[in-house]
C-alpha cells in the first residue's frame, strides 16, 4: 500500500478535522500545511510534524507533496486547485466545489488535462444515516422514489460572521450548508430537470444573502423534491421523508432513526445505529480518495457531482430572484 505525502491548504476547523482523519489512514502522511494566518499554520505544523507556510504555492513546490487537501472558503477553491493540478498534485477539495460554474469547469479541466485526480467533499453521502438511507432506496425497499421532503434548519449562530456571512466567499446558504442536501437528493433521485424557489432574509443585516429558502425540484425521473433550508431558526430541525411507489421511508438526520413501511404493513421497520456503517465519514471519503489515486480509478465523488450541486444552488438563487421556474442545465449563467 502506497503512503502519499499530503499538503493541507487551509488550517481552519474543517481542514484540521480532515487532516486528523487523513493521518489515521495508512495511505496518508501530512507533510506540509498552509494558512494565511501564520500562527494558525504554525500550530497545525506542530501538531502534524509538518512544515508550515502562509503561501499555498510553497506547499505545491514541496517535492514530498503528492496530493493536497483544499479546505479554504469555497470562493477560494479554484486558484489552488488549478495550481495544484498544474504542479501534478492530486486534489481533494471541500464542498462547495466553487461558487460559480465557470470556476468548477476550470478546476475540472485543469485536473483532467494534468491527469490528476479531483474529488469533491460531498461527505453527507457517507454519513452512516444517509449512507444507509441511500442503500435502502437503491434496494427499493419501498419501491421507486415519487416525492421527497428534506428539511434542514439551524439558528443564526450557524454563521456567526466572517467569511461565511459573505456570498462571494461562501456561496451563500445553499452552497456553504445545503450543497450537502442538494447533492444527496440528486444522489438518490438522479438529475434535476427544473427548479422553483422562494427565499427571504429573516434576520436583516447578518448576511449579504437570504437566510431562508423553499425549493421545489422536478427530477428527470418524474420524481419531485422539496428542500426547506434556513439558518434563521431558533429551534432547528433535520430530517428526510421519501414517499415511494410501495411505501414511505424516513430518517431523522445525522442521528437517525431510519424507519420505513410498505402500504398495508401495520408496523414500520426501524433501524438503529448498530445496523449502520461505522466508519467515520470524513475518514471514509479520504480513504476512497487515496484508493482512487493509488488504483488510478475515478474518484467516488468526481468533479461533475460537485459541479451539479453548485448548479442546483445557482438555479435556486436565480428562481428566487426572478420568480420563475428555472430549467437545467443552466444557460447564460456562471455565477
Amino acid at each position: 500500500m502506497t503512503s502519499f505525502g499530503v499538503g493541507l491548504i487551509g488550517c481552519g476547523g474543517m481542514a484540521m478535522h480532515l487532516a486528523r482523519e487523513a493521518r489515521e489512514l495508512p495511505q496518508a502522511r501530512i507533510v506540509s500545511v498552509c494558512d494565511v494566518d501564520e500562527e494558525r499554520a504554525a500550530k497545525a505544523g506542530e501538531e502534524f510534524g509538518a512544515s508550515n507556510v502562509t503561501d499555498y504555492r510553497a506547499v505545491l513546490e514541496n517535492p514530498e507533496v503528492e496530493a493536497v487537501i483544499i479546505a479554504t472558503p469555497g470562493g477560494f477553491h479554484e486558484e489552488p486547485t488549478v495550481a495544484a493540478a498544474q504542479a501534478g498534485k492530486h486534489v481533494y477539495c471541500e464542498k462547495p466545489m466553487a461558487v460559480t460554474l465557470e470556476a468548477c469547469d476550470r478546476m475540472e479541466a485543469a485536473c483532467r488535462d494534468a491527469g490528476v485526480k479531483l474529488m469533491i467533499g460531498q461527505v453527507l453521502r457517507l454519513y452512516p444515516t444517509f449512507h444507509k438511507t441511500a442503500d435502502l432506496l437503491r434496494e427499493k425497499v419501498v419501491g421507486e422514489i415519487q416525492s421527497m421532503h428534506v428539511v434542514r434548519t439551524g439558528g443564526p449562530s450557524t454563521f456567526s460572521g466572517g467569511w461565511r456571512a459573505r456570498y462571494d466567499l461562501s456561496g451563500g446558504l445553499l452552497m456553504e450548508v445545503n450543497a450537502h442536501e442538494l447533492d444527496f437528493m440528486r444522489h438518490v433521485a438522479g438529475d434535476v430537470e427544473s427548479v422553483y424557489a422562494t427565499s427571504r432574509q429573516i434576520i436583516p443585516g447578518r448576511y449579504d444573502y437570504d437566510d431562508t429558502f423553499q425549493i421545489d425540484m422536478t427530477f428527470r425521473s418524474g420524481a419531485t423534491g422539496h428542500l426547506y433550508a434556513s439558518c434563521a431558526s431558533t429551534l432547528g430541525e433535520y430530517g428526510m421523508t421519501f414517499e415511494c411507489s410501495e411505501g414511505t421511508l424516513q430518517n431523522g438526520g445525522f442521528g437517525g432513526p431510519i424507519r420505513y413501511a410498505k402500504f398495508g404493513e401495520k408496523e414500520p421497520t426501524a433501524l438503529g445505529k448498530e445496523e449502520w456503517e461505522k466508519e467515520e465519514p470524513y475518514r471514509h471519503e479520504l480513504r476512497l480518495f487515496f484508493e482512487a489515486v493509488e488504483g488510478d480509478t475515478e474518484t467516488a465523488i468526481p468533479a461533475r457531482e460537485g459541479r451539479a450541486a453548485v448548479e442546483l444552488a445557482l438555479a435556486a438563487y436565480r428562481s428566487a430572484e426572478t420568480g420563475e421556474v428555472v430549467r437545467l442545465p443552466l444557460e447564460g449563467m456562471t455565477g
